[in-house]
């Protein structure tokens, strides 16, 4: 279960409470979510594989004054191996709230 008590709350165990909500189908897509995943070509299983298996960003988590609650970011890669930011929050359980598809960097020539 959810360990903050309050919107406002950080959670301390942000992976955990992912995988708690991910293994009890305690989360939704936002409307703003399907559309990016859609345009990215970025399947919910492929979501469900970074959120899973990804890492905590804690530079790119940031707090969302209007909502009262923490929008944490998690990196990792998609079943297909694209690199992937998903943005979620906690209301009433886990709310994926952006997908991003990650481009790699070019290297430069020098």
């Amino acid at each position: 279960m959810l360990v903050a008590n309050k919107k406002s709350d950080w959670i301390d165990d942000l992976l955990g409470e992912i995988q708690c909500c991910v293994e009890s189908r305690n989360f939704r897509l936002s409307r703003h979510a399907m559309d990016q995943g859609r345009d990215r070509n970025l399947s919910l299983p492929d979501v469900i594989h970074v959120l899973l298996n990804g890492r905590h960003e804690k530079e790119k988590t940031l707090f969302n004054t209007a909502r009262q609650q923490w929008n944490y970011a998690i990196r990792g890669s998609t079943l297909g191996g694209i690199e992937a930011r998903i943005i979620i929050g906690f209301e009433c359980g886990m709310v994926i709230i952006t997908i991003i598809r990650l481009a790699k960097k070019a290297k430069r020539k020098i």
